[in-house]
Parts: C-alpha cells; sequence; structure tokens
C-alpha cells in the first residue's frame, strides 16, 4: 500500500512521507484539537448521539421527543462549553443501526467519548486513504495511474489532508463511518468479495441516504450475495434496540421523527441553504421552483437506471463516482460531505493523471473544492455561493465523456 515509504522502491520516499505527515499533523491539528476554529467547540453533533446512548442505557425511546429534550438539557448542564446549546431541543433521526455506537460513547463520561469518536473516526479516515488509493493501484481496468508511484502518496495525502475530513471529525457526528462504509463495500463487492463488501455496506445503513443509488444498482445488478450480507449486518447493528423498544414501535417512531424533519426542516436544511450542495439547492438559491425531495429522488433513481442499461459503454471503474455524485447532486448532499466523493477524484485520476491539461484542471478545481465560504458569503450571489455544485457537475459530466471514450477504446483493441 504505502510503497513510496520505502526509499528504495519509489523515489517519491522523502516527498511523499513528508506530504503524509503534513497531513496528518493538519488532520489532528484541526480536526482533534480545533486550532484556528473560530469557536473552541467541537464534537457538538456528538451530543445527539450520546443523549441517545444514555436512553437506550435506561431502556428509554430516544426517538420519543419528550425523553429526548428532557436527556438532551441533563447531557448539555454537564458541558459548560456546550451551554449554547441549551435552548436546543432535537429529535433523533438516525435508524436503529446506530443505537449501539450511541450507547458504546454513553458508557463514558462525555469527554471520554470525544476521546471514542476520534479514535474511530481517524481509523475511518486511514481506511478511506487506503481504499481510495486501491481503487487506483489495482482499478478494475488498468490505466498509466495505477502504476504511477505518485498516486501512492497523493490519494492518501488529499484524503487525510482534506479540510472536510478534518472538519467531519471535528463535528463528532456520525456522518463519515456510514459514507465510507458505502465506498469500502461497493470496492470490494465490486471484485468478487461478496460477503465482505456486503457486511460493511450494512453499516451505511446508519445514514441510508448515503448508499441510496449504490444499492439500488447493486439491486440492478441482481447482486443478492452482497444484498443478503448488507441485510444481515444492518438487522444485527439494529437487532439490540429493537429488541429493547420493540421493533414496531420502534421503526414506527423512528419514521415518524424523520418524516417532521422533512416536513419542518432546519433552515441550513432547506433548498437553497448554503449548507446544502446539488443543482436543486442551486435552483432553489435563483428562486426557481424545485420539486420535492421525492420526485428528486425518483428522478435519480431513472438516471440510475439509464446508466445501468448503458454500463457496458462505461468504464467499471467509474460507476461509484458517477453514482455518489448523482447522489449528491440532484437528491440531497452538505458541502461538509465532499470528501465522500473521493471516488469522483481516484476516477479522474485514472483517466488525468497522464493528461497534462485534466492534470491542471483538477489542479485549480481541488482548491476551488476547498476554498472556505467565509470568503465567497459576502458576495451574496447564488451561483458563487454554490460554486462547489458547479464544479462537481461539471467534474460529472468530464467523467462520464472520459469513461465512455475509455470503454470504446478497450472494445476496439479488444476486438483486434
Amino acid at each position: 500500500m504505502f510503497d513510496f515509504l520505502n526509499p528504495r522502491q519509489s523515489p517519491y520516499f522523502l516527498g511523499g512521507t513528508i506530504a503524509i505527515g503534513m497531513a496528518i499533523a493538519a488532520l489532528l491539528t484541526v480536526g482533534v484539537f480545533g486550532v484556528g476554529r473560530e469557536l473552541n467547540i467541537g464534537h457538538h453533533d456528538l451530543t445527539q448521539f450520546y443523549t441517545a446512548g444514555k436512553l437506550l442505557l435506561d431502556g428509554k425511546s430516544p426517538y420519543d421527543p419528550r425523553a429526548f429534550a428532557i436527556e438532551f438539557q441533563e447531557v448539555i448542564r454537564s458541558i459548560p462549553d456546550y451551554r449554547f446549546l441549551s435552548n436546543f431541543q432535537y429529535s433523533f433521526l438516525y435508524p436503529p443501526q446506530v443505537g449501539l455506537f450511541c450507547m458504546f460513547f454513553a458508557l463514558f463520561d462525555y469527554h471520554g467519548a470525544i476521546i471514542a469518536v476520534d479514535v474511530m473516526h481517524l481509523a475511518i479516515v486511514a481506511f478511506l486513504a487506503i481504499v481510495s488509493t486501491w481503487f487506483v493501484t489495482r482499478a478494475q481496468v488498468t490505466r498509466p495511474a495505477s502504476t504511477m508511484p505518485i498516486s501512492k502518496w497523493l490519494i492518501p495525502f488529499l484524503i487525510i489532508g482534506n479540510p472536510f475530513s478534518a472538519h467531519l471529525v471535528w463535528l463528532g457526528g456520525m456522518t463519515f463511518l456510514p459514507g465510507v462504509a458505502t465506498i469500502g463495500g461497493w470496492y470490494f463487492a465490486a471484485r468478487d468479495r461478496a460477503w465482505l463488501g456486503g457486511l460493511i455496506l450494512g453499516f451505511a445503513t446508519i445514514k441510508p441516504q448515503l448508499a441510496i443509488l449504490p444499492v439500488f444498482w447493486l439491486l440492478l445488478e441482481r447482486r443478492w450475495k452482497v444484498l443478503g450480507a448488507m441485510s444481515l449486518s444492518s438487522a444485527g447493528l439494529a437487532a439490540y434496540v429493537l429488541v429493547l423498544l420493540g421493533p414496531i414501535d420502534t421503526i414506527r417512531q423512528w419514521l415518524l421523527s424523520a418524516v417532521l424533519f422533512e416536513t419542518v426542516p432546519t433552515a441550513a436544511n432547506r433548498l437553497g441553504s448554503r449548507e446544502i450542495m446539488g443543482i436543486p439547492s442551486l435552483l432553489a438559491a435563483l428562486e426557481i421552483e424545485v420539486p420535492g425531495r421525492l420526485i428528486l429522488l425518483a428522478f435519480a433513481l431513472v438516471i440510475t437506471f439509464i446508466l445501468w442499461l448503458m454500463r457496458k459503454r462505461f468504464c467499471p471503474d467509474d460507476i461509484l463516482g458517477l453514482l455518489l455524485s448523482i447522489q449528491a447532486m440532484v437528491v440531497y448532499g452538505r458541502h461538509t460531505e465532499i470528501v465522500l466523493l473521493t471516488p469522483l477524484l481516484t476516477s479522474l485520476w485514472l483517466h488525468g493523471a497522464h493528461r497534462k491539461v485534466l492534470c491542471v484542471a483538477m489542479a485549480v478545481a481541488i482548491p476551488l473544492l476547498f476554498l472556505p465560504q467565509r470568503f465567497v458569503i459576502p458576495l451574496d450571489v447564488p451561483v458563487l455561493i454554490h460554486w462547489r455544485t458547479v464544479i462537481i457537475t461539471l467534474a460529472t459530466i468530464v467523467l462520464a465523456i472520459l469513461s465512455l471514450q475509455q470503454a470504446n477504446r478497450d472494445d476496439r483493441i479488444s476486438s483486434l
């Protein structure tokens, strides 16, 4: 994996080692210790899961809004730095699969829970860096980038040193795990490791909206072993909570909480908000009427079905990147989740590492994606505020074109 660390095998020994070291230092400094943050208050998303865990350990349901609000107030009263949350009364939106993690965090005091979630997230970042590198070095269709020594340190550097990786760690929520589980599960499933891929994909059901299109694709492919293993993994995660609280009531209360959240979303979660990526959010910011999210989901499923019908015309390494991008750009995506579009980056690198024009374009686009919003928000121009949507949409179109060209080229070569 990290061959660049061996000076006998790679001319990038010094540069690669320094780059990875700097990325790790940035992740720890900004993501764990919060240096440079405007507010020295981190891991505030963890309060929801910690509260849910406390309730579950007491045999109570986190889906009961009143019980959750009371316990939430109790939790934040014990954390002086979090008094700014005292007027918040969250309802718990995550499915029962997250319950075991919540209870594990709640076994500690709050500062111990922060350490636990940080360790988990650092392991997730490392896993994402490794698997993302494998997407290039162990590509299903070998390209020049697969054998370039630079790929073995550049991809990990971009994952570990990504500001959005640090931001997700700093928030302390449960987005990273299901997002990376989607990517890792797909990697193994696509390489005929059906049970391993499916078991990993089961963790994606903690936040199912991050895996809708990849799972739909697997259903179209009739990958029953993968889907069966995913179902077993998901059921195993949810089993204790369902038995503890009763399966019917728990599922009903969870669905009611999710529907209530969709019906009355917070300002940050409304389409048009600068927190929400995607073409619908951009259109809403331009005051153009946008269909409801169910219609958008149906549209994305139709696009996925069309892509599946044309699958032999695309390079197989590019499918996940296209699906995750379509999902983020059409259905729902937060700008904090950009790091979960890593398969889009690795596919573009596979196509463009040996092409100067594409390398220059990526060298310009990647820093723009990472540009802090505070430099753009004062301009108050919707297209500029949603500049990441524009870049990702263009990148998706470019990837689709390159994938079609590559697959066509491979067909011509194989027919000779």
